[in-house]
């Protein structure tokens, strides 16, 4: 799975959305936020079987964005397998790229 945080980079990578679309995550962001996703949705369902999330221009993205994704994809996980609550972003390779 492809994001980027910004709509032109977005449209540049393949099968690429743009990264608050794609983790359902508000632009108002706060520290105690999660990623509107519901278990057995289709996203949650796109989640599970996605084994790696590239993430373009990361280093531009507010923190609570990734802690946001990283809590609601355990919990995602943790529905299918137990103990997946305990491993960061549900056990995921996760890419972070940028200019950092």
């Amino acid at each position: 799975m492809n994001v980027a945080s910004g709509g032109i980079v977005s449209l540049l990578l393949p099968s690429g959305r743009i990264l608050h679309s794609q983790f359902v995550v508000s632009l108002d962001i706060l520290e105690e936020s999660c990623c509107r996703i519901e278990n057995g949705s289709k996203k949650a369902a796109l989640w599970i079987m996605t084994g790696l999330i590239i993430c373009d221009e990361a280093p531009i993205v507010n923190r609570w964005t990734f802690e946001a994704f990283d809590v609601t994809l355990c919990d995602v996980m943790s529905n299918v397998i137990d103990g997946y609550e305990d491993l960061s972003f549900g056990d995921k390779t996760i890419v972070f790229s940028g200019v950092f």
